[in-house]
Formats: C-alpha cells, structure tokens, sequence
C-alpha cells in the first residue's frame, strides 16, 4: 500500500518526520479532511485540533497543533507548518 512523508514543523523544529503514514485526518478552515497517499495538491489554513496520523502498520498517533498551514504536495508529501505542536 502507499504511503505518505508527513512532516509537522513548528517554531520548536520538526516536531514529526515519518515515512510509512497510511493516513492524516486534521480539521481545515473548511471542515474535516483526511489525506491519503497521491492526494492532489493542496493548501489551506489549518485549525487549531487534534490530528489523527493513522501510520501503516495500523496503529494510531495524534499531534495537538495550534492553527497553521497544511500543504499536500506532488509525490504523496505532507507538510503541517504551526506555531505550536506536541505529540500526545
């Protein structure tokens, strides 16, 4: 199965850099989203939320993150830029 490369920065650094993410469900200025792998490209304002990171050996993680940018770009890559992150 594909897998996306998640990465969540903050003013902190990267708070997490993963290479074998199934999934990530966040909620946008738009609603709720979840990316898969060969998701097309995207950008929009991320809201302060929980983010579900569903990794591809089925096991779950969330990341609490203030309110930022999420970019999806070509070749299945994910970007979360905050100010704030913490895994939880």
């Amino acid at each position: 199965m594909a897998t996306l490369h998640l990465q969540v920065v903050s003013l902190d650094g990267v708070i997490y850099d993963e290479h074998t993410v199934k999934e990530v469900t966040l909620r946008t200025s738009e609603g709720a989203i979840t990316v898969l792998a060969n998701h097309i490209p995207l950008v929009t304002p991320l809201k302060e939320s929980e983010v579900r990171i569903l990794r591809e050996d089925g096991t779950e993680e969330y990341i609490s993150t203030s309110r930022g940018v999420i970019e999806v770009r070509p070749k299945s890559e994910v970007v979360l830029i905050v100010n704030r992150a913490k895994k939880i």
